[in-house]
């Protein structure tokens, strides 16, 4: 770290480079929707329950408690239905 505080262009450099390198490579909308879903994969393995997505209201009719995640991160925008 020395040498680069001494050393302004190269760190510049490596430090776009690094910028470049994670914006266009690792933090794509595709890898971070990959990593969300793998994550949530990961927990759900490990938790102690089973989420239902749907419930039952008085009338009998199937009602939508929230959103998959894949219809949440195409479309954001939208509000979720009331829980």
């Amino acid at each position: 770290m020395t040498y680069y505080t001494t050393h302004d262009f190269e760190g510049q450099r490596i430090a776009e480079n690094n910028y470049k390198t994670f914006h266009e490579r690792y933090l794509t909308s595709a890898a971070t929707a990959c990593y969300w879903r793998r994550l949530f994969s990961a927990w759900a393995s490990v938790q102690g329950f089973e989420p239902q997505l749907y419930k039952t209201n008085d009338h009998g009719e199937q009602i939508l408690r929230g959103l998959p995640f894949e219809a949440y991160a195409l479309n954001a925008e939208k509000p979720m239905p009331d829980v």
